[in-house]
């Protein structure tokens, strides 16, 4: 930077003899490189009462302190006014501010399926010496050549920077991505499960660079079998054996030397189990419908047994014995049938009569007086005699009554039981459901708040946290479902005055809502 010092004094009285104008001239980093900001601050002599800057590039300025873009390189003249009192004192100074280079990196490949090495070029004029980092962790590098060949010895994405100086010693910096991720490989069967002689198909997925081709796809099928060699994205194979299949794989070679292996999930392949037997342990045909009837099979090769219970449902389980309760009355057909490996055997089939009575009720309350429950007795079978209880009173029983009612105490956990006896069959059964009441309180922290600032929600003298209850919360025009929850953090971002209150949900499909409002609004004001 070249700087020029003439003074020109204004006389208009002697005591212009004593002060000097100057000023300082810095930047961030110390150079002088288009674009640059440039911090000029006045150093004069005295105590001046004011100043007149002219920095040169048609701007201008008043203060002790000012900040200067210069976007284009040239020399520039800055001239200051320092005014006393009595007198006014003007320096100058001149700056060159330099070009910069105008830098391109660009690499030979932005894209690979596999680690080495890429090619980086800078073009541009007036360049001399290079910084470059690869972002893949390694040292930075300095050349003074515009070319360089870096090693990626990892997969993942990597930013590619450049820094270019010239012989102002002002800089440009460039950059580029660069991907290296292994090829995208997945794998499918037709078939993973099955009798034998099984002959599933293979099929694999691939995403390859444009430019690339499949040069060899190796099948290895996890049998010990021979692997095979080909190009081509399916093959089959034939399976001969009972044993779980927990090796097969496929291994991906591209023309560019890019790999990569996807390994199949495990399968198997099976016989049809032999010699199924199977019975109620009991020894018994009939049951009451409040029994869990046990179940037995046995079959030579299974692995698991699948159970039609002959109500609609069934179950999977790879023990001998099984368990049901049944919800339903009268016959029912209770099918088995052996697996190995997905391949079934021949079913056994029993037939079992269901008896007596089932107990069930659904759960109601009154939504203005929520402590308030009915029972809707929906119950099944010869019902001789029935006893409602219920936890508050638990020696007190409703003898009378088909359907269930009872009031309950305001706050607390209590229960419903139903006992049902049929005298014709001696079965008996019997069903309890869990009550819950509150009366909760909903609080917020404050009742004004800021936009955007923080206001805390909470419930006190809520229901008991065994009911599992969910919690609603209507905030600010907002619904927050919030879950099992009872509490909220919430930043508001209306203004306005807001009945925020909260909806809390029992687990009963029939039941009423708890809505609770705050005591009073909340204004949102900012």
């Amino acid at each position: 930077m070249k700087i020029l010092y003439p003074i020109l004094c204004v006389f208009l009285s002697l005591p212009c003899l004593s002060q000097t104008a100057d000023f300082s001239i810095s930047t961030p980093e110390g150079s002088f490189c288009a674009p640059q900001v440039v911090t000029f601050q006045q150093t004069s002599s005295g105590n001046p009462e004011s100043f007149v800057w002219n920095f040169g590039n048609g701007k201008m300025g008043n203060q002790p302190v000012e900040r200067i873009t210069y976007n284009n390189p040239g020399t520039y003249t800055i001239k200051l006014i320092a005014v006393y009192r009595d007198v006014a004192v003007t320096t100058e100074k001149t700056i060159v501010i330099s070009p910069r280079p105008n830098i391109t990196l660009t690499a030979d490949r932005n894209y690979h399926c596999k680690t080495g090495e890429i090619s980086f070029s800078v073009s541009g004029a007036g360049t001399g010496s290079y910084i470059w980092d690869f972002g893949d962790g390694s040292a930075p590098q300095t050349t003074t050549s515009n070319q360089v060949r870096h090693n990626f010895t990892q997969f993942g994405n990597f930013n590619v920077r450049v820094k270019a100086f010239n012989s102002f010693n002002c800089s440009q910096e460039a950059s580029t991505a660069i991907s290296i991720n292994a090829i995208s490989l997945t794998g499918t069967m037709d078939i993973t499960s099955g009798c034998l002689p099984a002959r599933p198909r293979f099929r694999i997925s691939t995403q390859l660079l444009r430019e690339d081709a499949l040069a060899n796809v190796l099948w290895e099928f996890g049998d010990g079998s021979a692997p095979v060699n080909n190009v081509s994205n399916t093959v089959q194979h034939n399976y001969t054996t009972t044993q779980d299949i927990t090796a097969a794989r496929v291994v991906v070679t591209t023309n560019l030397g890019c790999t990569n292996e996807y390994v199949f999930p495990e399968f198997g392949f099976g016989l049809p189990p032999q010699n199924l037997a199977s019975n109620m342990v009991s020894g018994r045909d009939t049951f009451c419908g409040s029994e869990y009837v046990e179940m037995n099979a046995q079959a030579s090769g299974s692995e698991f047994y699948l159970w039609k219970f002959g109500d609609g449902r069934s179950d999977s389980v790879n023990t001998n014995l099984t368990e049901h309760r049944y919800r339903k009355l009268g016959d029912m057909m209770v099918a088995v049938t052996p697996y190995q490996n997905g391949c079934p055997g021949t079913a056994d089939s029993t037939m079992i009569n269901i008896e007596g009575v089932i107990a069930s009720f659904n759960v109601r309350n009154t939504c203005n007086a929520l402590n308030n429950y009915t029972f809707q007795n929906l119950s099944l079978g010869n019902i001789d005699h029935l006893a409602w209880t219920y936890g508050d009173v638990p020696n007190n029983k409703d003898t009378v009554n088909f359907h269930g009612s009872h009031q309950f105490p305001v706050s607390g956990s209590f229960f419903a039981d139903l006992l049902l006896v049929d005298d014709i069959t001696g079965c008996r059964d019997s069903i309890e459901k869990p009550i819950y009441t509150a009366q909760p309180l909903f609080i917020s922290d404050k009742n004004s708040v800021c936009k955007d600032s923080m206001i805390k929600y909470h419930v006190e003298r809520d229901y008991d946290p065994a009911g599992r209850f969910t919690y609603e919360f209507h905030v600010n025009g907002d619904t927050v479902n919030n879950g099992t929850t009872n509490h909220l953090e919430y930043f508001p971002t209306a203004h306005g005055l807001y009945d925020d209150f909260l909806v809390i949900k029992d687990n009963y499909p029939f039941t009423c809502d708890d809505t609770v409002h705050l005591s009073e609004p909340v204004r949102v004001k900012g």
